[in-house]
């Protein structure tokens, strides 16, 4: 009768049990992230202002040229010293880094019209280094989790996005919003994530850990 109980108890908990479990982490350092950005969309808008310069010192000859540049590299820059909450906004943060991308490329192409190889290679490698930003931030801004499915745990970061296979962990861990995986060779991994589990909850997802990697070490 005992084993039977536990067999039943076995069961519902199988039939109850999610398809798989899913935790938001919590970005590290989040206000280091937002400064270097805001840094890097000042330091855009300079090179713009480097670019609307020869322009300005023509004025009112090249009056279009002159607002053309300097208009977009003074809304960015004022965006950045004194609007830069704005710039948390995924979206709002990529539609600028658009328009810096271009007005950068702008830049390289016209200094090569000029024969001025040096300054175009410059803005032409600033226009690079701002596409890659643009796609680190496209990562680093929206929210990231972690997966825990039949076969792997997924885990979206900044740069990748990596996987673990059930049959190399030893133990699922958590403790004071710290999720661990505890691997068989030793290896340790920690991360904080933003805890949306009640005591049940939590007690049913380490028992779904533990009952998968039961599951694969078997296979």
């Amino acid at each position: 009768p005992v084993s039977f109980i536990v067999c039943a108890i076995f069961l519902l908990n199988q039939l109850h049990m999610p398809e798989f479990y899913q935790l938001q982490l919590v970005p590290a350092n989040p206000q280091r992230t937002y400064r270097q950005s805001r840094a890097m969309h000042l330091m855009a808008a300079l090179f713009l202002w480097v670019y609307a310069l020869p322009y300005l010192l023509q004025w009112p000859a090249e009056w279009m040229m002159a607002l053309g540049v300097g208009l977009p590299a003074l809304m960015i820059m004022g965006v950045a010293l004194f609007k830069g909450s704005l710039l948390k906004e995924p979206h709002t943060n990529r539609v600028f880094r658009i328009l810096e991308t271009a007005f950068l490329l702008m830049g390289a192409l016209h200094f090569l019209q000029l024969n001025q190889v040096g300054p175009s290679l410059l803005f032409a490698f600033l226009a690079c280094v701002l596409v890659l930003i643009w796609w680190l931030e496209s990562r680093i801004m929206q929210a990231q989790f972690v997966t825990f499915g039949d076969e792997i745990i997924e885990m979206e970061l900044p740069l990748r996005t990596r996987r673990f296979a059930w049959k190399d962990l030893q133990a699922v861990m958590i403790r004071d919003e710290y999720l661990t995986l505890s691997f068989k060779d030793g290896y340790i991994r920690q991360w904080q994530f933003a805890s949306s589990f009640d005591g049940e909850q939590e007690g049913d997802f380490l028992f779904y850990c533990q009952d998968h990697i039961r599951m694969h070490q078997d296979a």
